[in-house]
């Protein structure tokens, strides 16, 4: 059974829930509502103004020119009715006008009502918004405050017609006006949100939500900014789509009772075939680097270390501001093995498996690590790597039983004599994407990819 948004709130009877943020924050207040009504009495408002509610869950509106008689008109509603909404008067665009902060303890109080919920925010219905000075209309009694943002945002133009007050996310991401929306900007925006809500509710739980998460595309994308906003607010964040069936896709970071996986991503050889570090060349908008490592990002795996050791001060320039942690392999030269154990000794205590990357390879999606990961924790298997076309690829994931053999490799030899072993033991995971065998060892690979990308012709490629 799909996972309820009361469930993963948290929500008590007679607690304020205040709903703040663009990109769906109404329809995730009318699917709580929803759920809520099933065990009790809930009243739905604004501090702000709200699209009159035409279908249910809302089953009256009352319009109410005082607090007493607000208190008094939804407590008779509710004598009879689940789910009431309240304004305080009806506003020429069809919007419900909406209450004064300061009614919610008593409505939340005298009303009869189980649940209050709060629409404290408006976002003329962009995916995300900047905040003037007097935003947030939160009221101070809030129990819990969600701050929503719509990952669809990633990839709009940074500009009125797609976003409200661009001048405003601007100013706070450090983005320009008419740039692209990245996953850096809205988890800017949704820190933002989230010490806005600490500051005005400082006694109330803050619970981010991360909405229109409906794709494998857009999963990656979410991960990736609840990755950026909990490394700096220490706050779990929901991934959901609050308009489906399913509302809730997941909790990120991983609860810590579940079996953790982790990742590597190598990226301290040499590249001798190569007349500059092949991991620095440039990919469309980016570096080869820098694909590999946010596609890893976007997958469900925690933590996520990075090797260097070759050029190491320019990659971590490069790779300056992601939510990834660093080892140094001094022996590179030696070869890969030694990058293997720096990267396995770097990884935290408790971690069931890990998934071992390159960072020469920048056109493995997720979705491919996540089939990796989902196999592993299906069967247990030692080892996972993905196919193609029935031809062995990388990344290749093992379980952290085989920690003594892997540290116990030498030279260039990477996980084959580990793979070779246990042979009998091995999941392969068939997948249609060709970037599993392609990695850049020469220039003429390197040149043969370029025009891939140029041409288009690699739909799922980050940028």
């Amino acid at each position: 059974m799909p996972l309820q948004v009361r469930e993963v709130l948290g929500v008590s009877p007679g607690e304020i829930v205040s709903f703040i943020g663009a990109g769906g924050k109404t329809t995730l207040m009318y699917r709580l509502a929803g759920e809520l009504a099933v065990t009790g009495k809930v009243l739905v408002t604004t501090t702000t103004k709200v699209y009159y509610p035409g279908e249910k869950p809302v089953e009256q509106v009352v319009l109410a020119a005082s607090r007493e008689e607000a208190v008094r008109e939804v407590a008779g509603q509710l004598q009879s009715r689940r789910v009431v909404a309240l304004g305080t008067g009806l506003l020429p665009d069809g919007k419900i006008r909406g209450v004064p902060p300061d009614w919610m303890p008593h409505l939340a109080r005298e009303s009869g009502a189980d649940f209050l919920l709060v629409e404290a925010d408006g976002a003329a219905r962009r995916p995300l918004k900047g905040y003037a000075p007097h935003e947030p209309a939160l009221p101070p009694a809030s129990n819990l405050v969600v701050p929503v943002v719509g990952v669809n945002a990633v990839g709009v133009t940074l500009d009125e017609r797609g976003i409200h007050r661009p001048q405003l996310v601007a100013a706070v991401s450090g983005a320009s006006l008419g740039a692209r929306v990245t996953e850096g900007v809205v988890a800017r925006v949704l820190v933002q949100m989230v010490s806005l809500a600490r500051k005005m509710v400082p006694e109330g739980r803050v619970f981010p939500w991360l909405n229109q998460v409906e794709t494998p595309d857009t999963v990656a994308t979410a991960r990736y900014i609840a990755r950026l906003v909990h490394r700096e607010c220490e706050v779990p964040v929901i991934l959901g789509a609050a308009a489906s069936h399913s509302p809730v896709r997941e909790v990120w970071p991983p609860a810590k009772g579940e079996r953790a996986v982790a990742a590597l991503v190598l990226a301290a050889g040499l590249s001798s075939r190569m007349p500059v570090p092949k991991t620095l060349l440039p990919l469309g908008g980016k570096t080869l680097v820098e694909y590999a490592v946010d596609h890893v990002l976007g997958a469900r795996v925690e933590p996520v270390v990075v090797v260097l050791g070759h050029a190491a001060e320019e990659l971590k320039g490069v790779l300056a501001g992601r939510p990834v942690g660093f080892a140094v392999n001094p022996r590179y030269r030696e070869g890969q093995a030694g990058s293997l154990r720096e990267g396995l000794l770097a990884l935290p205590h408790g971690v069931a498996g890990v998934v071992c990357c390159l960072g020469d390879q920048p056109l493995i999606p997720a979705s491919v690590v996540d089939a990796l990961v989902e196999r592993f924790l299906a069967t247990g298997a030692p080892v996972v790597y993905p196919s193609f076309k029935s031809q062995r690829g990388n990344p290749v994931l093992f379980s952290t039983d085989l920690l003594p053999e892997l540290l116990e490799l030498t030279g260039d030899e990477g996980g084959r004599a580990v793979i070779a072993q246990h042979a009998g033991e091995v999941q392969v995971v068939a997948t249609g994407v060709p970037g599993v065998v392609q990695d850049v060892d020469t220039w003429d690979e390197y040149t043969r990819l370029r025009e891939q990308v140029e041409a288009g012709d690699i739909p799922w490629l980050v940028e």
